[in-house]
């Protein structure tokens, strides 16, 4: 599991370094970083969590108009409960992921200037490494998904709202074998390079 999600940053970070592509852009042009909170829940078995405070921290770079690449790391403050008990009982508990990202902007991909608006929308795609802390600890690969807004105020700074939700495998807190979904929604601060 370690290995895959290293793997997997190793792999966005390597896309996040080549660039554009272009010798007349800088570096850092499409270069973000960014800050969000908002609230999250765990749903198993068919029961949802009471819910937590989610915390998400990214940096990545638009390689091309229309995609994104990023890393990013969502937890810190998570206090989700396992509605079940089953995993610390009925204990709420933290959890960390480490997550490497796509996102599509669908305003530039159908709008024919050939250029980075300052409203984007789209959806994204995620997959990363989870662990859970308490007393011991669990480590999960997860994948997921969503939705994101965002709004460029100028070429520094952005608000962005985010709807996502990741899965990963409950044979690692119990042998049922069914999966464990963490929505969440966040909105955040971006700041461009």
């Amino acid at each position: 599991m370690k290995s895959f999600t290293l793997s997997a940053i190793a792999i966005a970070f390597a896309l996040f370094m080549s660039g554009t592509g272009s010798a007349a852009q800088s570096f850092f042009d499409g270069t973000f970083v960014r800050v969000g909170a908002g609230a999250n829940m765990m749903y198993d078995n068919h029961k949802v969590s009471a819910g937590g405070i989610a915390l998400d921290l990214s940096a990545g770079k638009w390689v091309t108009d229309q995609i994104a690449l990023r890393v990013g790391y969502h937890g810190i403050t998570d206090k989700a409960a396992d509605p079940n008990g089953w995993l610390y009982g009925s204990d709420s508990f933290g959890y960390h992921c480490l997550h490497a990202d796509v996102l599509w902007d669908l305003v530039s991909t159908f709008n024919n200037d050939n250029r980075r608006d300052s409203f984007s929308v789209g959806p994204m795609a995620q997959c990363g490494g989870i662990v859970t802390h308490k007393e011991s600890r669990a480590y999960a690969i997860t994948i997921g998904g969503g939705a994101f807004v965002e709004y460029r105020f100028n070429d520094r700074f952005s608000v962005s709202c985010e709807l996502s939700a990741m899965m990963a495998d409950e044979k690692v807190w119990r042998p049922t074998g069914r999966l464990t979904f963490f929505p969440s929604a966040t909105v955040g601060v971006g700041i461009w390079l």
